[in-house]
């Protein structure tokens, strides 16, 4: 049986207490988007419905230009979205290719 590192030697008890309290190996982003719960669909690289990237009902969606980098302050006063909210859409979208993270921290949208 492999282990990360010998039991006897005391220098791996961190890996080993992540494995105790049942931590998930991690090889490629399929694991963590499986993990995060994320359906096929709606992963990168994989082909969207028809329209999903061009919700005319996203709050955010629909008010960026494509090509044109935002600031998060600009997003939460084109959107009404609070900034909290607003990251975690960010997220959703940057996962889905929708929108990609550009130099400081700007956020742009992609796609056609």
């Amino acid at each position: 049986m492999a282990v990360p590192g010998g039991v006897l030697g005391g220098r791996n008890r961190g890996a080993h207490s992540l494995l105790k309290d049942g931590a998930k190996v991690v090889e490629d982003v399929d694991d963590i988007l499986e993990e995060l719960r994320i359906p096929p669909a709606e992963r990168p690289g994989v082909e969207a419905a028809p329209g999903a990237a061009d919700d005319p009902d996203d709050p955010l969606l629909s008010r960026l230009e494509r090509g044109a980098a935002y600031d998060v302050d600009q997003l939460v006063a084109l959107s009404g979205v609070d900034s909290a909210k607003l990251l975690a859409k960010l997220s959703e979208l940057e996962i889905g290719g929708r929108v990609e993270r550009v130099a400081g921290g700007r956020f742009m949208r992609v796609g056609s």
